[in-house]
């Protein structure tokens, strides 16, 4: 059973419908949220999802100015560069060795 809709100070329209009735009159819903309105579905009187038009997004300039957003929204971390990798010492075989042995072997 759908609620009134309630306007919001944005003019908004906030609709609340349950799963049943936003199933059976999908169609209805979708075009009021079309419109710039929303609908809040419940299943038992609890909300379990909100429906709204798509916010645009401004497109960025560069790529920088995308990962600066993407960094600021909390959805990117940067990393802080790439530092080359200290050999691991091996006491003993020396790998390489081993390696070009092990070649040698097969064929």
């Amino acid at each position: 059973m759908a609620l009134e809709g309630e306007c919001g100070y944005n003019g908004v329209m906030r609709y609340q419908v349950g799963i049943r009735e936003l199933r059976d009159h999908l169609s209805r819903w979708i075009e009021k949220v079309k419109r710039g309105d929303e609908v809040v579905v419940t299943d038992h009187g609890r909300t379990v999802a909100v429906l709204s038009a798509p916010r645009p997004v401004k497109k960025a300039k560069s790529e920088e100015e995308h990962l600066a957003r993407l960094e600021a929204a909390g959805l990117l971390r940067r990393g802080t560069g790439w530092k080359p990798m200290r050999p691991i010492p091996i006491r003993g075989v020396d790998l390489s060795k081993a390696v070009l042995e092990d070649r040698e072997e097969r064929f």
